[in-house]
């Protein structure tokens, strides 16, 4: 498993930054974890600040398309009005 890891973080990691959205569901699940690691457990955020985070970790535009799938997929929960965000502990 860690050579996997490798060769995705060698693929889409550049300096510490996602160079681009992957296609494949796996490396799509491993961009999420990485992002997913930058947001504290059980802390309040706003929508301003998960953009800010994410902004700060990718080299593409595309950051509501992360935001949305941290969501989605259950990275991230949300209030229904979008004001605030949190990720439970697991």
């Amino acid at each position: 498993m860690n050579i996997l890891v490798n060769k995705m973080s060698q693929k889409l990691i550049k300096e510490d930054k996602i160079i681009r959205w992957p296609k494949k569901v796996i490396e799509k699940e491993f961009i999420l974890e990485y992002i997913s690691k930058k947001i504290i457990s059980n802390k309040k955020y706003s929508e301003k600040e998960i953009n800010q985070i994410i902004i700060e970790n990718i080299l593409f535009v595309d950051y509501v398309l992360i935001r949305r799938e941290l969501v989605e997929r259950g990275y991230l929960n949300r209030t229904k009005d979008c004001k605030e965000y949190w990720k439970d502990k697991k």
